[in-house]
């Protein structure tokens, strides 16, 4: 009784042949190497962080009206703010006065929200901060995905080159046969 049906024998004997892992054991290095290289290019060249978008908070101290009036600094109140593309601004106003941020008041005591959903920079007038403005910047999301093209892109030819070589280096080797050219018996 045969081991293996006969339309399945070349299939076997294909896959047990050394060149055929040899194969694809280069190709995947190649794929690797390429995978390796976009993700360290992603990380390094990313503009924006790789995170869920959430609430970033910005208290507006009591007294801060009368501080600027005085021309105090507040220190509480960041000049420059990042957020990623779906975060939300909470301001959230302590002092006895209502502030302004761009076309937005915010009254005494109360809590304004506004959504960031388009990636942007831009400079809003502030009444709440001692330079008159704030810049705002909204960066894109990022995604890991954004390696896959490059990836396959590179990844794929560079297995095959990589193959390719280690096969013509093994060829020129003259001291080690293909199984195929090793007398039988």
């Amino acid at each position: 009784m045969p081991l293996a049906p006969a339309g399945r024998l070349p299939l076997l004997r294909a896959l047990l042949d050394p060149r055929v892992w040899r194969w694809a054991a280069c190709f995947a290095a190649g794929v690797g190497l390429a995978g390796f290289i976009s993700t360290a290019a992603w990380v390094a060249l990313s503009d924006g962080p790789l995170r869920d978008p959430e609430s970033v908070e910005v208290r507006i101290p009591a007294g801060t009206a009368e501080a600027i009036e005085r021309g105090a600094a507040v220190s509480a109140i960041p000049a420059d703010l990042s957020f990623v593309q779906g975060d939300r601004l909470v301001l959230k106003n302590e002092d006895a006065v209502a502030h302004t941020v761009g076309s937005y008041s915010v009254g005494p005591g109360t809590t304004l929200t506004l959504p960031l959903d388009r990636a942007s920079s831009s400079s809003l007038l502030c009444s709440f901060h001692p330079q008159g403005s704030i810049a705002l910047d909204v960066r894109p999301r990022t995604s890991p995905l954004m390696v896959l093209w490059p990836t396959l892109i590179i990844g794929i030819p560079l297995g095959i080159v990589t193959a390719f070589v280690v096969e013509v280096a093994r060829r020129l080797d003259m001291g080690v046969p293909e199984p195929s050219e090793i007398p039988a018996g």
